[in-house]
């Protein structure tokens, strides 16, 4: 009975401790925040919270409009100081409706007395699914700052009316163009969204509000979204397809698989969803790395992968192979977008050369013993390119990078190539042959 009551104990202590409370000097302290004041807002409004170091809640006779002055001091005996110029403060002024506030590093939230009043767009929010990231923009009085005590990520909501789903996202405000206008809100529409109609909720105060217009998505053009790279076909699962957005029934979805060493195949794809259209690829298939092409009512659909390297299905006759999935060389190295380094494909090099081989295990760890093996097409001789000593660690690289130094005395010609390693030093495995047949001169 007496742990019960301890623990009854605590966990009230917790609860208390996530309360507002009146502004505790010591909190502002450790920002070296003195003898603080708020114009227009008495000191009992101003709170300190748990999630947000410091919230003022405004009184309903406010006269600073969307506007706050604040006083306070650096130090115990320093000036006052109302004209705070970082972070957007003029003047001892910042405007808070929208902002997001800081006093160096202490965050503000300011919430007005008035409830949120969400401006009705007049007609439904209507987009196409595109397969990226969408924002739906609105307008809102007595929204506050840009977050807000109570939710820090700013959540809002899709609720589809027809299944129910609810779709949680993000939403951020920014500053009325000028005094007086209403404040701009932006929310997130994820990629993954279904066609339907939503209800729109967002979150203030700790209180949903709906938005007085729906959102409707539609269908759009069929895209295709980005590639899994490089998928992997096994005797287990003969599934091969593409994922992407709008792939509705009524099209006509077609893979071309081609290599240097097989003929080209054609398979008709079937729409699973409007997410998924695939195929069965028939046993007996050989095996090999593919690359792989899509036409849709027979136009070819751009492919992207995470490396902007060829689209890739690997044909493999076992789970436990490595994968081959590019040849390429240190000039070949650029960075997207995204701050990935990645290289354009290569075909042709010269002896002397270092080949970087984009290289891949089940199990993503740095195998031993690499090995790059060239069958002369013509002559069917091999040649062993051993693992050079130099580095094949890129920062931000996706995938595993070894280099092969191709020696003077390889004979020149074309060739096909397999890569081999070993997990334990013991065992080596081999990849299927690279889709391409590189030249060596």
């Amino acid at each position: 009975m007496s742990r019960l009551f301890n623990l009854s104990w605590i966990i009230l202590l917790v609860f208390l401790g996530c309360k507002e409370e009146d502004v505790q000097p010591a909190v502002l302290e450790l920002y070296d925040i003195y003898d603080l004041e708020v114009e227009g807002v008495p000191r009992e409004n101003l709170k300190t919270h748990p999630k947000q170091s410091f919230v003022i809640y405004l009184p309903p006779n406010y006269k600073g409009g969307q506007k706050l002055k604040i006083s306070f001091r650096h130090s115990k005996k320093g000036k006052v100081d109302r004209s705070y110029n970082k972070d957007g403060w003029v003047n001892g002024s910042i405007v808070y409706e929208g902002n997001l506030i800081r006093i160096g590093s202490l965050q503000i939230a300011v919430i007005p007395y008035k409830p949120v009043e969400i401006l009705p767009n007049g007609k439904p929010f209507r987009f196409p699914l595109v397969g990226k990231e969408t924002l739906l923009n609105f307008y809102a009085r007595n929204w506050g700052t840009d977050m807000e005590p109570t939710d820090i990520h700013q959540k809002a909501s899709f609720i589809n009316k027809a299944s129910g789903q609810v779709t949680t996202t993000s939403s951020f405000s920014s500053i009325p163009a000028k005094e007086g206008d209403p404040t701009p809100v932006s929310i997130k529409i994820p990629i993954d969204m279904e066609a339907g109609e939503y209800k729109i909720v967002v979150y203030r105060r700790d209180q949903p509000v709906e938005l007085p217009d729906p959102l409707i998505m539609e269908y759009g053009p069929p895209e295709a979204g980005m590639d899994f790279w490089p998928p992997v076909l096994l005797d287990t699962s003969r599934f091969a397809g593409i994922w992407g957005y709008n792939l509705l029934p009524e099209h006509k979805y077609e893979m071309i698989l081609s290599n240097d060493f097989e003929n080209p195949r054609k398979f008709l794809l079937t729409s699973k969803t409007s997410k998924y259209a695939n195929t069965i690829i028939p046993p007996g298939f050989p095996t090999g790395n593919y690359e792989k092409r899509i036409l849709i009512d027979g136009k070819e659909l751009p492919l992207h992968n995470l490396i902007n390297s060829d689209n890739l299905l690997i044909v493999q006759k076992e789970y436990a192979q490595p994968r081959l999935m590019s040849l390429t060389h240190i000039s070949q190295l650029y960075y997207t977008d995204f701050g990935l380094a990645v290289f354009k494909p290569l075909t042709h090099f010269k002896r002397g050369q270092e080949i970087l081989a984009i290289t891949a295990t089940p199990d993503a760890h740095h195998w031993k013993g690499e090995k790059l093996i060239l069958k002369n097409v013509d002559t069917q001789k091999e040649f062993i390119l051993k693992k050079a000593e130099s580095n094949g660690f890129f920062p931000n690289i996706v995938f595993y990078s070894v280099y092969f130094l191709i020696p003077a005395e390889c004979p020149p010609g074309r060739y096909a190539v397999t890569f081999s390693c070993s997990p334990d030093g013991v065992t080596t495995y081999h990849s299927e042959r690279y889709h391409r047949i590189i030249t060596i001169e």
